[in-house]
């Protein structure tokens, strides 16, 4: 049977942002007929309808797990799976409640069955989940500012490395290490790009 390819979506921004938002559908259950959210590239954002299981979600790299707001849990009357201990950024680890749910992300990136955590969120009341490591460490997650935009892009499973070092140094080509450095700094190689 051939691989299936990998889910994936793209959100592009009409400016730099330093908040990366995008809909996540949450289920108490994995419901294989559940209408996904249907997405195209490009999108403003602020048009999206939201419905009764549709939240906005805040990719946050320095989360270890995803959390949920009270919202969340009272709009889909979710039931509680058990306790664990939470290191907040600040401050002593506290015991919050966890729910079992399904994560819809945007064009059928789908994580069944993930532990995620009550949390009582102090940023925008837009943002009702904090999408945290234990979902983008499964993908490939990128994130460029380019031309005044910031563009965001998930893919499910993990595809490829991604290192700009080693693109740079197939750009440059291999000069010697006493050669002017072709990066236009005016130093040698080896003091400059070929360190």
């Amino acid at each position: 049977m051939p691989n299936r390819p990998p889910d994936s979506f793209t959100y592009t921004y009409s400016k730099i942002v330093d908040t990366i938002l995008t809909p996540v559908k949450i289920t108490q259950e994995f419901d294989p007929l559940l209408p996904l959210i249907d997405t195209v590239s490009k999108m403003d954002l602020s048009q999206l309808r939201q419905d009764e299981n549709e939240f906005w979600g805040a990719w946050d790299t320095c989360a270890t797990g995803t959390h949920i707001s009270q919202r969340v849990v009272d709009a889909l009357s979710l039931e509680i799976s058990g306790f664990k201990y939470v290191n907040p950024a600040v401050g002593e680890s506290v015991i919050k409640p966890t729910y079992d749910v399904s994560v819809y992300l945007p064009n059928n990136v789908c994580f069944q069955n993930v532990e995620v955590t009550l949390w009582d969120f102090d940023v925008d009341e837009s943002e009702d989940i904090l999408v945290g490591m234990d979902i983008i460490s499964k993908g490939d997650f990128a994130l460029t500012n380019q031309e005044g935009k910031t563009k965001f892009s998930f893919r499910l499973p993990s595809c490829t490395s991604i290192d700009f070092v080693l693109e740079r140094k197939k750009e440059l080509g291999n000069p010697g290490r006493n050669a002017p450095c072709p990066c236009g700094s005016n130093k040698k190689y080896k003091r400059c790009c070929g360190l």
